[in-house]
Order: C-alpha cells, then structure tokens, then sequence
C-alpha cells in the first residue's frame, strides 16, 4: 500500500511538471505569450524614457478608430494599451469579435514621398510577441499614404501565424503595382522566424528605392517608381487589421526611431 501511495504521488508530480515545465506557467496550445497585466504602479509614462523622447515629440497616437492622442500630449500619457516597462515601450490590442480593426499605433507629423534624395529611415529594435489563438496576424510596422493622395499602405511589416505552411514568421506586404491603378498587387517576403525576442529591423527610402533589413542584413530592395506622387508616413505598433481576428496581441520596442 505505502508503495503504490509513492508511485501515485510521483506520477502526479511527473503530470504537474509535464503540464506546466520548468518555469511554471501553463499558457495555452497556440503558444500564446502572456504579457505581465497592465499595473499603474508597476509602469511609466513612455516620456520619461530619454531615447523615447525624440519620437514621440513627432507623434500622435492612435488607439482604435475614435480615441487620438494628439502631437505634443505624449509627455504625461499611459494607459493599459501604451506603457513603459523594463526600459521597454509596449503597444498593446485586444480587440472583440464585433470590431471590424484595432489599432495602437504611433503615426508621425512629417509626410514625405518616395522619390525624395532625402534618405527616409524606420528603425526598431521590437519583440513581436505571440498573440492569443483568435489572433492570425498583425502589423507592427507601415509605411501609409495619406488621404489627400493615396490612402492605402505601401509597405506592412507584420506578424503571421500561418502562410503557405510556413507558421510564426515575420513577413512584409509591398505593393509592386502602380498606386492608382486596380487592381493591386503585391509582393510577399518572408523576413524570418519570430525570434520570441528583440530584433532590429529598419526601412529606408529614397530616389523610389526602397530597402528591407532585419538585424542589419538587406533582406530586399524594392523599385517604388510606381508610388510617385503619394504623400506618405511611418507608422509604429501593432494593429489587428482582419475583422475576422480578435484577441490580445503585444509589441515592445527597446528602440524606435523615424
């Protein structure tokens, strides 16, 4: 009888660590990357990180489709979806599946075009974090065009579950055909795995050229001739754009730069 009270227990515990591994913690079969909940005492104002500074002097940020929080009113301002955490800034969705998108996304004052001799630069030092199981992919990443000229995205760098049987990877979305003509195309590239942790990724544009580079290795160089014309800007953080996606989703940026 004592022995077969020691097999039982040792076969709970076996289960027990099976189920929860080395650290603890149980998550879920999508592998989902739970983020430390949103704790007022436990976060800061973005602002108050100096290399933050520069960018968000430049920036309004826009969370969903009615709340804008306008240029110069970034000083004092965190909320539960944009945060400063462990020297990091965090974006954070959870969007319902009676919203069509939600975003929480950085967009800056300066416009620009494509076939400007001024180099125009995106930088980011992120972590792509893995969402819940409701969420397919989200952008992190967008070069848009503005409503006056072409209101649609040239370039989306973004996180996706599963493409062409390839899961968990870091993608971009350009568009390859002339701006005002239907309809689009486009051109997927594969930027790699999702690390599971901070990567540099960086965006150039000038003359129509545009280049792609993940931890500082041109992954593509694209001819954006067919862009001429649109006046564009960078945008920043993750957005769930699919309204048949809903969940939480999170990225955290060590370095941001426009």
């Amino acid at each position: 009888m004592g022995n077969f009270i020691r097999l039982t227990t040792i076969s709970v515990f076996l289960s027990v660590l099976f189920l929860t591994g080395c650290g603890g913690q149980t998550g879920d079969e999508s592998g989902y990357e739970p983020v430390a909940s949103y704790e007022e005492n436990q976060t800061v104002v973005p602002y108050t990180i100096p290399r933050f500074r520069s960018v968000l002097d430049k920036c309004k940020l826009q969370y969903s489709e009615g709340t804008v929080i306008f240029y110069k009113k970034l000083k004092t301002f965190k909320a539960s979806y944009f945060y400063a955490k462990d020297d990091a800034l965090f974006f954070v969705v959870d969007k319902l599946k009676s919203m069509d998108k939600l975003r929480c996304e950085l967009r800056p004052q300066d416009e620009w075009q494509t076939s400007d001799t001024t180099v125009h630069h995106w930088h980011g030092r992120l972590r792509c974090y893995m969402p819940e199981q409701g969420v397919n992919s989200y952008n992190w990443m967008q070069i848009h065009g503005t409503m006056q000229t072409f209101n649609y995205p040239l370039v989306r760098l973004l996180w996706v579950r599963k493409r062409q049987g390839i899961s968990d990877h870091l993608w971009a979305i350009v568009i390859v055909s002339d701006a005002y003509v239907e309809p689009k195309k486009y051109e997927w590239v594969d930027l790699g795995a999702r690390s599971g942790d901070y990567f540099d990724a960086d965006v150039n544009v000038s003359s129509d050229i545009l280049n792609i580079s993940v931890n500082g290795k041109l992954v593509k160089s694209f001819d954006v001739s067919n862009w001429r014309g649109v006046d564009n800007y960078f945008k920043a953080g993750v957005y769930i754009n699919r309204p048949e996606d809903y969940g939480k989703a999170t990225v955290s940026f060590k370095a941001l730069q426009f």
